[in-house]
């Protein structure tokens, strides 16, 4: 499912070695053989315990690896294993993103960059792109400001927020006839969106004495 897709691609660069272990068998199917089931049992049980033991000392990274292996190693126990990946999934995309919040906060546009990207790699969120949005504007990178905002739209269609950012961002690049659309969008889904409208109108006066 959509969940795990990322999950998937993480465990495929980094953990390729067992496909070859476990004889490339199709790990969506049911495990029958008891053999097979007492061989997959000895390699889950310890990583899965790993995993619980980190995630209770609020390990999460190191914890993860732990989940996605034992996620795919063994089928017969994803049922177990699945909420416990999305409930560390999550708190590590909250302490990567306030980590990307912190250092943009403090200059280190970089570092916050780094972070956004790591809590991406786990999952898409249309707040994450809008992180890396500011981050790459601070950094006057406006083409790759765009194609974040616009990743947080299409995730999030209805944030007045992300029009007003394209907007900005357009403005940025003298694109004033494309910035008032955006402007105009972001004051069609919220009418008081007192920023918006103050950018609309500094940009048609800009627009008027070009």
């Amino acid at each position: 499912g959509v969940l795990f897709s990322n999950s998937e691609i993480n465990l495929k660069e980094n953990n390729i070695w067992w496909k070859g272990f476990f004889f490339l068998r199709d790990l969506k199917g049911v495990i029958k053989d008891p053999f097979e089931k007492l061989i997959l049992e000895y390699y889950w049980q310890p990583r899965f315990k790993n995993a619980v033991r980190n995630v209770e000392k609020g390990n999460y990274e190191e914890a993860i690896d732990d989940l996605y292996f034992s996620y795919y190693i063994y089928p017969d126990k994803r049922d177990k294993v699945k909420i416990a990946v999305k409930d560390v999934e999550d708190k590590l995309i909250k302490i990567y993103y306030r980590k990307g919040m912190e250092y943009g906060k403090d200059g280190e546009i970089d570092r916050a960059i780094h972070f956004f990207k790591k809590a991406l790699k786990i999952k898409e969120k249309d707040f994450i792109y809008e992180g890396l949005g500011i981050s790459y504007f601070k950094k006057r990178d406006y083409e790759k400001a765009r194609r974040m905002f616009l990743k947080a739209v299409k995730i999030n269609p209805l944030n007045p927020k992300y029009y007003n950012y394209i907007g900005s961002v357009s403005a940025k690049e003298n694109r004033f006839k494309e910035a008032l659309f955006y402007f105009k969008k972001a004051l069609e889904i919220s009418p008081d969106y007192k920023k918006a409208e103050l950018n609309y109108r500094e940009t048609l006066k800009r627009l008027r004495e070009k």
